[in-house]
């Protein structure tokens, strides 16, 4: 594994020798990493939360990082997936997330 590029904070992007597979991942006390969500397209961050799209770009998950540490349970800080219809209704709120692709 490799660290391709940091996010933010403990926040990192990590891939398998290429840029095809990445994770947001937090990156732990002990030097470890924790994968957060896999198969990231791209990202964009608003205060505390972490919105992510996945690699084929249907699904979305939202990421809390206030509520992130080192062992807080998946399903207390990520929320997802989601599809489009349903992020947009529910976490959007009129916001204009402007996202950063990795992929490319």
């Amino acid at each position: 594994m490799s660290c391709i590029k940091k996010i933010i904070r403990n926040y990192y992007l990590l891939g398998v020798n290429d840029k095809a597979h990445l994770s947001v991942s937090l990156k732990l006390k002990s030097g470890d990493y924790i994968g957060r969500v896999s198969n990231v397209g791209a990202y964009a961050l608003v205060d505390s939360l972490l919105f992510i799209k996945n690699s084929d770009q249907k699904d979305y998950y939202v990421l809390n990082m206030a509520k992130d540490f080192d062992y807080a349970k998946i399903e207390d800080v990520v929320t997802g997936p989601l599809d489009s219809a349903t992020f947009t209704l529910q976490w959007l709120n009129g916001r204009h997330l402007k996202f950063i692709s990795e992929a490319d």
